[in-house]
């Protein structure tokens, strides 16, 4: 039902929560063939994101550990400004300036990899 199958039945979880898994799988499923650490977290949600998750893995066919494991993962390789502004702490009169302040900032960092755009 949700693609591949471990051969084992549970992992091994030590006193701190990390877990050494039998296979590892990354994005799109593909087994690696070495093991992983891995640590289990605890999460609470509002009924509406609690639905909103369950329409989303019903949708997809994948287990819940898997989608929000790899949104945590998607949301720790955003840059700090992406971060921010996914977590909605710019307060809305800082918004428009905050917005002008990443725009000055995207430009930079395209000139100075391809070259001046104006």
């Amino acid at each position: 039902m949700y693609g591949r199958k471990c051969s084992y039945s549970l992992p091994a979880i030590s006193a701190d929560n990390r877990s050494e898994s039998c296979c590892s799988y990354g994005a799109g499923g593909q087994d690696k063939g070495e093991p992983v650490a891995r640590y289990s977290i605890s999460v609470e949600l509002e009924l509406g994101a609690s639905e909103r998750i369950n329409a989303i893995c019903e949708r997809l066919g994948m287990p819940k550990k898997t989608v929000i494991a790899r949104m945590i993962d998607w949301f720790g390789h955003q840059s700090d400004e992406a971060q921010v502004v996914i977590l909605n702490l710019v307060r809305p009169q800082s918004q428009a300036a905050f917005l002008r302040l990443l725009a000055k900032q995207a430009e930079k960092r395209a000139e100075e990899d391809h070259g001046p755009t104006k």
